[in-house]
């Protein structure tokens, strides 16, 4: 017997720009995760979302009253959406050698489940999901491998399952860069510059083809 409930991914675009290199790849890893059967994705702009960053122990209502987190924005609507997908495909543009400020302000947000679970024995909510992380540079030595750790950490504090790509299109994740130099020599790193890295298109791709495929298997093995 097959199992029909569909498999969700889930794109998440930590750019401060809507339709530049970043949505553009984490859209390449969600069509490489449509290539596995019963797969459905989403696409979620942070830009487009009222999210503050965490008052931590400026506040720490979380853990000292065992509530969700008091701030009220937009953030549980993006993580109720993280918690009901079954793989999670984050990206980012790599800023001063790592990810955005307001993509690593959203995570944190996390915090106030994170000691939920810790401290008072609630569920992971993202427990055994898949996580694929995307980053983009303005060049091949840009910092992308070190913006992908990142949110690979976050995958780990969550008890998430994190996987590559391709090798050799990327070992740890969907790479690539948006130089695009000019005729006079100058360098500019254009909303499309992507277009001209084939290889980081790819490995895209791959990454979220593998998303999809490990979380397909988990997420059919559990009904069994």
């Amino acid at each position: 017997m097959r199992y029909v409930e569909k498999v969700r991914i889930l794109g998440v675009v930590g750019a401060g720009r809507k339709d530049g290199n970043t949505f553009k790849l984490v859209n390449e890893a969600l069509n490489g995760a449509k290539e596995i059967e019963d797969v459905e994705t989403k696409l979620i702009h942070l830009i487009d979302k009222k999210i503050e960053p965490c008052r931590g122990y400026g506040c720490d209502v979380c853990r000292l009253k065992k509530i969700p987190c008091i701030i009220k924005d937009d953030f549980e609507d993006v993580a109720k959406e993280m918690f009901q997908a079954d793989g999670i495909i984050i990206g980012t543009p790599v800023y001063m050698g790592t990810i955005a400020a307001h993509l690593k302000g959203f995570l944190e947000r996390f915090r106030s489940h994170t000691i939920l679970s810790l401290f008072f024995g609630e569920k992971q909510k993202l427990r055994n999901k898949v996580g694929g992380a995307i980053a983009v540079g303005i060049d091949h030595y840009g910092g992308q491998e070190y913006a992908i750790a990142d949110l690979h950490y976050f995958f780990l504090t969550h008890e998430m399952l994190v996987v590559s790509g391709k090798p050799p299109y990327g070992y740890f994740g969907g790479c690539a860069e948006s130089l695009e130099i000019k005729e006079d020599g100058s360098f500019t790193s254009p909303p499309d510059g992507i277009k001209h890295d084939e290889l980081g298109i790819k490995s895209c791709r791959f990454l979220g083809k593998r998303v999809a495929e490990v979380a397909r298997m988990i997420k059919y093995a559990s009904k069994e």
